[in-house]
């Protein structure tokens, strides 16, 4: 994992004692601290920034994130909302903080979900906020914090409001839209009009 800072276009390794099996998504809180979502290990990983060596004569520095935690879920597949390792997930995938980063949004792919990670506490209790969906990937919220916009395995953009739980789709299911199938359905009502006749 390594972290690009374009603003003065330094890379910075990041070393960790946990062996990542598939990282999926990731989240640095304005803290330091790194959350990976192992899409393999079903798990929401947090792990806390240590030393950063800068002394090693590259040009390139290093962060130990020495501090390895498990925010929630386990090696086991499942869909349960419940705290930090009694929760379960079918392969999570991207995740985004609300506002105050006490929110961690996650899609959870295969249970076709996206759960909350609440880090207000040292329990991480999840939670189901969206159900229903079709293989959730990717996840980002507005400017504003009121709105996720999350991309499922059907070409769509579903975008889901934080203040009423209302939702819009960018995108259609299938290739025919409704207009499509309403024109087919008038030319086939008009053919058999015309065999009729």
């Amino acid at each position: 994992i390594r972290i690009i800072d374009l603003g003065i276009n330094d890379v910075t390794t990041v070393n960790t004692v946990y062996d990542w099996e598939s990282p999926r998504g990731l989240l640095l809180s304005s803290t330091g601290d790194l959350y990976v979502a192992d899409s393999n290990r079903i798990s929401v990983i947090k792990s806390v920034e240590g030393n950063l060596d800068d002394d090693d004569g590259s040009e390139n520095d290093v962060i130990d994130y020495d501090r390895i935690e498990l925010v929630a879920g386990s090696s086991y597949l499942g869909d349960s909302n419940g705290v930090g390792s009694d929760a379960r997930f079918f392969y999570p995938v991207a995740m985004t903080f609300n506002e105050f980063e006490t929110l961690i949004y996650v899609t959870d792919k295969f249970n076709g979900k996206v759960k909350t990670i609440n880090l207000n506490s040292t329990d991480y209790i999840v939670d189901t906020l969206i159900t229903g969906l079709m293989e959730p990937s990717g996840i980002a919220v507005d400017s504003q914090y009121l709105n996720l916009f999350i991309t499922t395995g059907t070409k769509e953009i579903f975008i889901y409001n934080l203040l009423d739980s209302s939702y819009n789709v960018i995108g259609s299911r299938c290739m025919f839209t409704l207009n499509h199938l309403i024109s087919f359905l008038l030319l086939f009502l008009d053919s058999m009009v015309y065999f009729d006749s």
